[in-house]
């Protein structure tokens, strides 16, 4: 799932109904790319008005198999889909999402079957009148697709700038390898607000932030990494502390992330992994991702400590260890994009509000994940904003997994999701094993 530059964000997303207007649906919910414009979309592809991309053309003959080319030169599902209402039967109208639904009417149709695989509804019951009836669809399967727009990210980069870091591996310093890691990060998210706080500044020294946060400061954030570090102590609390307080964090818009890299242990007497937690569930809840760069020991980071504060801080990994352990340069650039596709794709805008959060159900490449109020290890959904978010190992798999689809349904109390079983699958307890 691409992540970086103009972020093509492809989502498998279906919004289900027990009633009102029945939506024309592609076979099953389908995968779309959401788009505001055509250089969102592939090279080859355009930004319909719907808002999503479809391959460009002026014939059906341009368009892949049995698909047709629509009234806003965008290829189409032969069954449906749509760019603009021209697209849709008379009396249908192209919403965003690129669905023909209903105007004014009910539907047809009360049937009691389930839909198996790509097809629809294998059961039946009899046909109702209310307008024109598109494919076969029983009730409360999908009736509309909607949008979930990404969030934009702010990042608070906190650094150890303590005497340690100066030290070699893999032929080169880690202050140097840290530098160009946060070059190559920043450089790689125009759209993320980035800052910069280091520690340990003299002696067991929180600092300040060395750069706010705000959207194009990716320069000054790489100016600002000084030659050489010279710090003594590592106050990791003090650090986080510090870096917490910048008041873009507490921006309820954007999504907040902070970014700890540290190459040792607290030793000035904090405790990281209270602050870590205080961050996560303050009212604009800020996920601290976790670097260590070094390898653990007496002389390198504390294992231990690292893993409770990504765990406390909803960022914990898939694979152990549950932070990031970087022991070379080439696994700290790694680590950096990695975790700059998390803190741009995991909270997503919903352009619907759902009803009953017990009918709502998410999955990863159709495999269920559940919702975890803690928001350690699977979605949850914010009603002030109408924000559904992904956390830990759930945000990682839909971030960091090739061509990973997220797929959102609402109105099936098993949390049947169209193609992939009904809800034979659990991502936190099957170990998230995405197929």
């Amino acid at each position: 799932m691409s992540r970086r530059g103009s972020r093509n964000v492809s989502l498998h997303l279906c919004f289900l109904s027990v009633g009102g207007a029945v939506g024309l649906l592609l076979g099953a919910c389908v995968s779309k790319t959401v788009c505001t414009s055509s250089v969102q979309c592939g090279s080859t592809e355009t930004c319909l008005p719907s808002q999503v991309c479809a391959a460009t053309c002026a014939a059906d003959r341009d368009c892949p198999g049995a698909q047709r080319c629509g009234a806003s030169g965008g290829c189409l599902d032969e069954r449906g889909g749509c760019g603009v209402d021209a697209d849709c039967s008379k009396g249908w109208h192209c919403q965003l999402g690129g669905v023909c639904v209903e105007v004014g009417g009910t539907g047809g149709g009360t049937g009691g079957g389930r839909a198996t695989g790509g097809g629809r509804a294998t059961g039946g019951g009899a046909g109702g009148g209310g307008g024109a009836v598109g494919p076969s669809i029983d009730a409360g399967q999908c009736a509309e697709v909607f949008q979930a727009v990404p969030t934009p990210a702010n990042v608070m980069l906190v650094l150890d700038s303590s005497i340690s870091m100066g030290e070699t591996v893999g032929g080169t310093s880690k202050w140097s390898a840290a530098k160009a890691a946060v070059t190559q990060m920043t450089n790689g998210a125009p759209a993320t607000h980035f800052g910069l706080e280091m520690f340990a500044i003299g002696l067991c020294g929180a600092g300040t932030d060395n750069v706010p946060i705000d959207g194009g400061t990716a320069a000054e954030v790489q100016a600002a990494i000084p030659l050489l570090p010279g710090g003594v102590g590592t106050p990791i609390a003090g650090g986080l502390t510090v870096a917490g307080a910048d008041p873009s964090l507490a921006d309820p818009a954007r999504s907040q992330a902070v970014v700890l890299i540290t190459d040792g242990q607290e030793n000035c007497l904090g405790d990281p992994v209270a602050v870590v937690d205080r961050l996560f569930v303050a009212p604009v809840s800020v996920r601290t991702f976790v670097v260590g760069f070094g390898a653990p020991g007496s002389a390198g980071v504390n294992a231990t400590v690292l893993t409770n504060m990504a765990l406390k801080g909803g960022t914990a990994r898939l694979a152990s260890p549950r932070y990031y352990q970087a022991d070379v340069p080439a696994d700290l650039q790694a680590a950096l994009t990695a975790i700059s596709n998390q803190a741009m794709g995991c909270a997503f805008t919903l352009s619907q509000v759902p009803g009953d959060l017990s009918q709502l159900h998410v999955a990863i490449n159709l495999q269920i994940v559940q919702r975890d109020p803690s928001h350690l290890t699977g979605w949850d959904y914010d009603p002030a904003t109408n924000r559904l978010a992904l956390y830990g190992p759930a945000c990682d798999a839909l971030a960091n997994t090739a061509n990973a689809k997220l797929t959102v349904q609402f109105g099936c109390s098993d949390g049947f999701i169209e193609g992939g079983g009904d809800g034979g699958f659990d991502f936190g307890v099957d170990a998230g094993e995405l197929g």
